[in-house]
């Protein structure tokens, strides 16, 4: 079929306009990364303009002894060369995954760098905190750190923002009626939890040995050593911070490393007297009780090399 010179050169303004918008759209998703090979749409990691695969990681909270796991990890995530901007956070959370929310915040890790995620809540979260206590509570933490070199999981400073209409809309499963008529919403940027790691807490003995007899069964002897001077340093530091004990919690890795966490939670008040007396003598038995791991230990490897 023969096509008049006109139809000729409509054709070809089509062809052009089409060819500009695909140029348009690629640059786009190309000058948004600090990679020149990957940028990151919703969860999605894309190479050359297609979709290489998803991310399909999760967390999940157990509730008797809460430990943290991490499943389907997105190895080759790309890692993000600076600070992510306040007003694009909602960009760099995995919408896919299961939650890891407690009674007032969920955490999401960061699709670009999975060591740092989002601490998220309510701008006036169910205990009745707003953004000036997290405020506080940030600032707690790095005036311990400062002052007693405590190892924490905060990152930067909290901010608040109205909630976007693209979280809201992209939500999934539990976060939806976590999140429901959410206005606005505190993020505190956080670095991630070691995977296995679990909460300790001083409520009664079952809980303290149950979750120390977890977490000991993947130490060495040199990690348990570990465990020991951070439970004796936090015994010395809560001397000297009475308000610590309020809602006592510490988080321990499987390497004996220790953590302080929720560190709002010593707003409002000085401890109950339950608490205090739930604190009582409770890491001085924690230690105890590592100790007792560690000379059993010791005897198993004794008994093991006599019979060899």
């Amino acid at each position: 079929m023969q096509l008049t010179q006109r139809q000729r050169r409509l054709c070809g303004s089509i062809a052009a306009a089409a060819a500009a918008g695909w140029f348009l759209l690629a640059s786009t998703l190309i000058s948004s990364s600090s990679s020149k090979d990957y940028d990151y749409i919703d969860g999605d990691l894309l190479r050359g303009g297609r979709h290489e695969f998803q991310d399909h990681r999760s967390l999940d909270l157990m509730p008797v002894k809460e430990v943290l796991r991490y499943r389907g990890f997105m190895k080759n995530a790309r890692v993000s060369d600076g600070e992510t901007e306040p007003r694009v956070w909602w960009k760099d959370i995995s919408y896919g995954q299961k939650g890891l929310c407690g009674g007032a915040k969920c955490f999401f890790l960061s699709v670009t760098n999975p060591n740092n995620g989002y601490l998220i809540s309510n701008a006036i979260d169910s205990k009745g905190r707003g953004f000036d206590e997290a405020l506080k509570a940030y600032n707690y933490a790095m005036e311990l750190e400062s002052k007693y070199n405590i190892r924490h999981f905060s990152s930067a400073p909290p901010f608040e923002t109205k909630t976007p209409w693209r979280f809201k809309h992209k939500l999934q499963g539990e976060y939806i009626p976590f999140y429901e008529g959410a206005e606005s919403l505190i993020i505190q940027p956080s670095r991630t939890a070691p995977e296995g790691s679990t909460i300790l807490r001083c409520y009664n003995d079952r809980v303290l040995y149950d979750r120390l007899g977890f977490i000991m069964r993947f130490m060495n002897q040199e990690a348990k050593q570990r465990l020991i001077g951070g439970l004796e340093d936090t015994i010395s530091l809560v001397e000297l911070e009475p308000r610590l004990v309020k809602d006592f919690q510490l988080m321990i890795g499987k390497d004996g490393q220790t953590y302080h966490l929720d560190l709002d939670r010593v707003e409002g008040g000085n401890p109950r007297r339950n608490e205090r007396q739930f604190f009582a003598g409770c890491l001085e038995n924690a230690i105890e009780s590592v100790k007792k791991s560690m000379n059993e230990n010791e005897s198993t490897n004794e008994n093991e090399s006599s019979v060899n």
